[in-house]
């Protein structure tokens, strides 16, 4: 990101297209090690690591993955949302050093993931020499709860039974508990007869829906775009199941986010096809939430980062006089 140091010429061999009898030399044994590499990683009784793309490897078994760091998108945007909240306003170069500050080595960000954290959360009377943010954290807790709390009274009205993450029954909404929605058999109830997984990724779902052995739905209601920790380390350990469907409810403002980081992750655009994650925005599962008489049949078109709905909203004006 930085600039070449002015007065510091920039070599011919760095030029684009340039070719020296040194860097022509070097090319053959650049190449044997990386085909030294290939070979290696494709050996048979290699099983420490997968390919999930051509030429994009990573680890195979569960255990390395868990203790493996977060991935540096979230850690980026993390830092992101915390030096906007808390550093005051900033100018744009200001902004980008700091961050360049944080990170080092192979974990320096690419000005690209900067770029769309940033945009993601300034807020929109930002200019290039004063950014701010409109997040405000207490903020976004209450209307977690409130989110979560919708969906709790929906799935009853739906005539399933009901779970509120362990975490989330504490909290409150207009002076109620969330756990006081549910009922006493659903306070009590053993979620591995509902989903195949550890008993505590499952009491950590934010939202649940159920009718045992016919239908399990999953909401995780976020926030941030930090994707890693929800859908590649707890949702990992809850098996696939063919009568499970699970949601990523977030605001739209992490729209492009999100898209941002399935476009650059094949980790995560894997998990969410093989694990059956839907994508619905905040403000859309409200209004699906808001329905009466409400009806499954009623959720597909809010679903998505495009959802159908948005299309047809966007198509009105063309049939209006």
């Amino acid at each position: 990101m930085a600039p070449t140091p002015a007065g510091r010429a920039t070599p011919d061999s760095a030029i684009v297209g340039a070719s020296t009898p040194a860097a022509e030399a070097a090319a053959d044994p650049v190449e044997r090690l990386v085909g030294l590499i290939r070979d290696e990683l494709g050996r048979k009784s290699q099983r420490r690591l997968v390919e999930i793309e051509p030429d994009r490897w990573w680890l195979a078994d569960r255990d390395d993955r868990a203790s493996a760091a977060a991935p540096l998108a979230d850690r980026v945007e993390w830092a992101v949302y915390s030096l906007l909240s808390t550093a005051g306003p900033l100018t744009e170069d200001g902004f980008f050093g700091r961050i360049a500050a944080l990170f080092a080595g192979p974990d320096l960000p690419d000005e690209a993931l900067v770029r769309a954290c940033l945009d993601s959360y300034r807020s929109p009377a930002s200019t290039a020499d004063r950014i701010v943010t409109g997040e405000d954290l207490p903020r976004r807790s209450a209307e977690h709860a409130e989110l979560i709390g919708l969906l709790a009274d929906a799935g009853h009205r739906l005539a399933m039974r009901v779970w509120i993450g362990r975490r989330e029954q504490a909290r409150t909404i207009d002076g109620r508990r969330l756990g006081d929605r549910l009922e006493g058999r659903e306070l009590d109830a053993y979620l591995p007869v509902v989903a195949r997984g550890p008993v505590e990724e499952l009491e950590a779902v934010d939202c649940i829906w159920y009718v045992r052995t016919k239908a399990t739905l999953m909401f995780e209601v976020e926030w941030t775009a930090m994707l890693g920790d929800t859908i590649l380390r707890r949702h990992e350990r809850i098996a696939p199941d063919e009568r499970l469907v699970r949601f990523l409810v977030v605001p739209p403002e992490r729209t492009e986010l999100v898209r941002y980081k399935l476009e650059r992750s094949p980790l995560l655009r894997s998990a969410m096809t093989d694990a059956n994650w839907h994508v619905v925005k905040w403000h859309h599962l409200r209004a699906f939430l808001a329905r009466d008489p409400l009806s499954l049949a009623d959720l597909e078109p809010y679903l998505g980062l495009d959802p159908p709905i948005e299309r047809n909203a966007a198509q009105l004006p063309l049939f209006e006089e």
